[in-house]
């Protein structure tokens, strides 16, 4: 503000509206001077950070942020690690607990969550913890939990304040869990009519040996890690082989992109080269040997055929000398097959549609052409190349396009 162009009355008038005192006697340009020192005391008081005082705590709170200070120090980035835990709560008898990592089970990769942790968000045994680990030191078995970060998806404040489920109120399931999915099997749709299933449903299957109780329970299980993805899925096996554990994940979880409609298996009757077999060993013709003797088919290389991209094509003439022809890419899956002969899992997207309208309304046989690779471009070029009509050139569909005979309601 300019103060030489105002009279002494009316800086006097504007000394009294901020306050300043023992400005009666004052000259002109003095109150000019007092009024510059002012503007420039106020200035410096805006510029720098005013320093708010903390509000009185209680004595609770003040043990609680006490307690906290000692639990994560000034220098708490020098402790973290920079690796994050993940996994469930395990809490032992002592009051101390574990982080277990792999498979809900004590292993070397466990991390150690302190009793005061425990205490302070009240956590419990199952709980899902997200936090930092701190830097181990050599004397250390385990890493240890520096912070917690989430407990079960949400704020560790909010599961302190969580109700005991021993106190929560126990009701009947009102949220329906569908069993049925697009490309699911007839039992579950019976389930869904004559049994369904709600949250927080108690259900028991039961039925005499060898009768599908394993893999009915893996069809539910399937149907709802594809209709509810926001639900976290447990399945307990008692007794059974590591290999059926084995195929029970890998069926829910879906270790493959593809669906049991895509896959086949693949069998080569005779001889297959060593360099295209994951394991080989000589052997006898299994299926030559049921109409001869063993000795005469003596001789036969066999094992799983090696992973990676394969080219599923077939040319052939049709009995009016017509040629006809299809190409599909795929691949073999690293899959153990548990049997016998030169033999593969092949996963070819949508072989399920593409068998039913260019295999067998085309009036193909049952025995197909396979090239290690993926040269379907090349192949296509050469069919047209040798007189095959384009239109009699069948290949795989991708989902979303339709057969030409193919029903468009499904």
């Amino acid at each position: 503000m300019t103060y030489e162009k105002k009279s002494v009355i009316e800086l006097r008038e504007i000394a009294k509206e901020r306050k300043i005192k023992g400005i009666s006697t004052l000259k002109k340009q003095e109150l000019i001077k007092v009024l510059e020192n002012y503007d420039q005391e106020q200035s410096k008081q805006k510029e720098e950070p005013q320093i708010q005082r903390e509000p009185k705590q209680s004595y609770s709170e003040h043990q609680e942020r006490k307690h906290h200070q000692k639990e994560f120090p000034k220098n708490i980035k020098s402790l973290d690690s920079g690796e994050k835990a993940h996994g469930i709560l395990e809490v032992m008898p002592d009051g101390y607990g574990f982080i277990r990592c792999e498979n809900y089970l004590p292993g070397e990769n466990d991390i150690y969550v302190s009793p005061a942790q425990i205490r302070k968000f009240n956590l419990k045994t199952g709980d899902i913890l997200t936090g930092a680990i701190r830097i181990k030191t050599q004397s250390e078995k385990f890493s240890a939990l520096l912070f917690v970060e989430s407990v079960n998806g949400y704020k560790p404040e909010m599961a302190a304040r969580r109700q005991h489920f021993e106190d929560l109120t126990p009701i009947f399931p009102n949220e329906r869990l569908g069993m049925e999915t697009e490309r699911s099997s007839i039992p579950m749709r019976m389930v869904d009519l004559l049994s369904p299933v709600g949250k927080g449903q108690r259900g028991m299957i039961v039925s005499p040996p060898k009768t599908g109780k394993t893999t009915l329970l893996k069809q539910m299980a399937q149907s709802i890690s594809q209709n509810y993805k926001d639900i976290k899925l447990i399945v307990l096996l008692i007794d059974e082989r590591p290999e059926e554990v084995t195929d029970f994940k890998e069926s829910i979880e879906g270790k493959f992109d593809y669906t049991l409609k895509d896959t086949f298996m693949g069998f080569h009757c005779g001889n297959t080269a060593s360099s295209k077999l994951s394991f080989c060993e000589m052997k006898y013709q299994m299926i030559m040997a049921r109409s001869l003797p063993i000795e005469v088919t003596n001789g036969t290389l066999e094992g799983d055929i090696k992973p990676g991209d394969i080219t599923f094509y077939r040319l052939q003439s049709t009995a009016d000398n017509k040629l006809r022809a299809y190409i599909a890419h795929g691949e073999v899956l690293p899959v153990a097959t548990r049997s016998f002969g030169a033999i593969g899992v092949f996963a070819i997207p949508e072989m399920g549609r593409f068998y039913r309208h260019v295999l067998i309304e085309g009036g193909f046989p049952h025995h197909g052409a396979v090239a290690f690779g993926h040269f379907g471009k090349a192949l296509f070029e050469v069919f047209k190349y040798i007189g095959v009509p384009v239109e009699e050139i069948g290949y795989n569909q991708p989902a979303g396009v339709r057969y030409p005979t193919e029903n468009p309601w499904g």
